[in-house]
């Protein structure tokens, strides 16, 4: 409004011209069609409209078709079609038409008309989609064109389109196509469904999802949860479960299941499973804080206590183990791991004490002692199992879950009781 009082100060008369182009474009990113449609119908039928210039009529038919009005938004879809066939490359707000056509054609499911705007796009695809004079910018013709690939059915070209256009958006500085296009590259990952697709799509959409949110576009984030949710809910059952009975915890994909106790551990391992492709710190896992602290403990007699109790414990734990006293096993090996994580960086070789390190590397090592503990009781039960999850879990400072291709990327709580 504030460009519209200039144009109408300065007599610049294409004025209401770029205020109804603001306007759209606003409503667009706000999801709200059914407050502009009336206006760009208008536009399209002005006998003021430049000869050639498609754009509102594009428009009206993205409008259209988000509110459900599917016919009317056919029609106006095919008469841009047909004026682009005759070769109209004549307006400034071609690229903002192809734009539209294209966003119109995806929501129709209109195949046809994807591949000829993205057989038309194609050459302009290291260039942003500007209207007219630069009034508006819709980001990167790469992510047009993965929707356009999107809607043909060539997923991975859509997937390479949109992540080409996350990078062109970054690059042109516009942080609100960056994170509208970020949320099509994490669908069309799970669309897609390959190896390791799930994971990274459900990154990509989490990012965006915060990035929206950011922005103060409700609707978008609403509509892009709602359907990451169908995704979610269409994806194989040949994923990972996740189930926890009394003080065991079943782990269960496609040919395998296993049982582990309830530990410290297990918990560290579920967490990196229900956050695959996620960086996370040790210190995270454990509850640490970041301070550093050093300690010396070089009381011998505390350690011979210290020593004896791991002992006593590893001992209970077998004879509870035999007894199939899964409660007492349980809460033994707690204990156990907890004693570990304590004084595991403590204890040096050969029983000789030494100082704590800093928070990030007790972290470090309690995750991993704890961790192997787990896969070793995996082991003992399914060594082909327990190899993909061993190869799958990276740990250190940072720990994170990499799914192998033969390990789910995507765990599932199920059930429990």
């Amino acid at each position: 409004h504030h460009c519209f009082e200039r144009g109408i100060e300065i007599g610049d008369v294409d004025a209401v011209g770029y205020l109804g182009a603001h306007l759209l474009t606003i409503r667009w990113l706000q999801m709200q069609p059914a407050e502009i449609l009336p206006m760009a119908r208008q536009v399209a039928e002005s006998s003021t409209l430049v000869q050639g210039d498609l754009a509102p009529l594009a428009a009206a038919a993205v409008f259209a078709a988000m509110i459900g009005e599917f016919d009317r938004a056919k029609a106006d879809l095919q008469h841009v079609i047909a004026g682009m066939a005759v070769g109209r490359e004549v307006s400034s707000n071609w690229m903002i038409t192809m734009f539209c056509a294209g966003e119109a054609a995806a929501l129709l499911g209109d195949q046809k008309s994807a591949e000829s705007i993205y057989s038309a796009l194609t050459p302009f695809r290291h260039l942003p989609i500007m209207g007219s004079l630069g009034i508006v910018c819709l980001g990167s013709t790469e992510r047009t064109l993965g929707i356009a690939a999107r809607t043909f059915g060539d997923l991975d070209r859509a997937v390479h389109h949109f992540a080409e256009g996350i990078d062109h958006n970054h690059r042109l500085g516009n942080r609100v196509m960056a994170a509208i296009t970020e949320a099509d590259l994490g669908c069309a990952l799970m669309e897609r469904g390959a190896v390791g697709d799930i994971a990274r799509g459900r990154v990509h959409i989490d990012r965006a999802t915060a990035d929206l949110n950011a922005f103060g576009l409700a609707a978008r984030v609403q509509g892009l949860v709602e359907r990451a949710s169908r995704l979610i809910e269409a994806i194989p059952v040949g994923d990972g479960r996740i189930r926890r009975i009394g003080s065991t915890w079943h782990l269960t994909i496609d040919g395998h299941s296993v049982e582990v106790a309830d530990s410290i551990g297990v918990h560290r391992l579920i967490r990196l499973l229900e956050h695959p492709l996620t960086d996370l710190a040790a210190t995270d896992l454990t509850g640490d804080d970041e301070r550093s602290v050093r300690q010396p403990l070089s009381d011998t007699p505390a350690l011979r206590a210290y020593r004896q109790r791991i002992d006593e414990l590893r001992s209970s734990i077998g004879e509870a183990d035999d007894e199939h006293d899964i409660e007492r096993a349980s809460m033994l090996r707690r204990e156990l791991d907890s004693l570990l994580e304590s004084l595991g960086p403590t204890l040096g070789l050969r029983g000789r004490t030494r100082r704590f390190g800093d928070s990030s590397e007790r972290a470090r090592v309690a995750v991993r002692q704890s961790l192997g503990r787990v896969f070793e009781m995996i082991a003992e039960q399914d060594l082909e199992f327990a190899s993909m999850i061993r190869d799958s879990i990276h740990t250190g400072s940072i720990c994170r879950f990499e799914p192998v291709a033969t390990m789910p990327s995507i765990w599932r709580r199920v059930g429990d009781q």
